[in-house]
């Protein structure tokens, strides 16, 4: 019984260190998000011109825009 309480603790336990590590990852996440869709935007707009890596545009040409960005 007090085992499970202990263990209930320390999952509930909110360490300031690791909160902010998740607020981070939260943002770096979105952001990455933001881009990959304003991207798409952008390339379902202007074409494939629209992509600055030579990489990207490579493979969006080969396999289209929403593939490429979805693995990048």
């Amino acid at each position: 019984m007090i085992a499970k309480q202990l263990t209930w603790h320390r999952l509930l336990h909110l360490d300031t260190a690791m909160v902010a590590a998740r607020v981070v990852l939260f943002l770096f996440l979105l952001a990455q998000a933001c881009d990959g869709a304003f991207t798409y935007t952008a390339v379902r707009a202007y074409g494939i011109a629209a992509e600055g890596n030579m990489v990207l545009a490579t493979w969006m040409a080969l396999v289209g825009p929403f593939p490429t960005l979805l693995v990048a």
